[in-house]
């Protein structure tokens, strides 16, 4: 009889853990109902800004400030506010609705957003462009623009004085990495210090 309730508490543990397994990853918004914390889970509601989030901290030079999420029935979109080794600070958005890690192993370009006209600047990778020359390198991942930003910083600078290329990055195909530079949320109230 003891073996019996035995195995019947195990077999429904089993099932309890399978559940709350299968709600968190297949099901983001009853994870986020039942257990509305964030810790540090590459899947569930969460999922995708902690991918995010780790692979911005494995890039050395650069210093996660803080965090902003817009929340909805999943995280639509989120930013996180970084610095450089000299002091440079940026926002990086992703938007939530595909797995934005992917773009820290290949982008398509890098699209700077000016903060005051609301315009982007747009670079794409791999054609031998303006960012590539100035860096010296080809361009390949977020990664390749994080390490480079203090020089695509003056080459951005020079080009946001010359009006060049301006566009919105909807009517724009592809993975591009989005930047708002200089920063709009560093000190803002929206920003969740990390």
């Amino acid at each position: 009889m003891k073996k019996a309730r035995l195995l019947g508490a195990s077999i429904a543990g089993i099932l309890l853990l399978f559940a709350l397994w299968t709600f968190t990853v297949k099901c983001p918004l009853l994870s986020y109902n039942i257990f509305p914390y964030n810790i540090g889970l590459p899947y569930g509601y969460f999922g995708n800004f902690n991918r995010v989030k780790h692979r911005l901290k494995q890039v050395s030079g650069i210093r996660i400030l803080g965090y902003h999420q817009h929340r909805d029935l999943s995280i639509e979109d989120f930013w996180f506010t970084v610095q450089t080794e000299k002091g440079l600070t940026f926002d990086l958005q992703f938007a939530g609705g595909h797995r934005a890690d992917e773009i820290f192993d290949q982008a398509d370009g890098l699209a700077v957003k000016d903060p005051d006209s609301g315009s982007y600047l747009l670079y794409p990778f791999g054609s031998g462009e303006r960012l590539e020359v100035a860096v010296g390198k080809e361009m390949r991942s977020a990664v390749d623009v994080l390490k480079s930003f203090e020089k695509i910083a003056e080459v951005v600078e020079a080009d946001r004085q010359k009006a060049v290329s301006e566009a919105r990055l909807e009517d724009v195909p592809g993975r591009y990495l989005r930047i708002i530079f200089p920063s709009f949320y560093y000190g803002h109230e929206l920003l969740i210090p990390m």
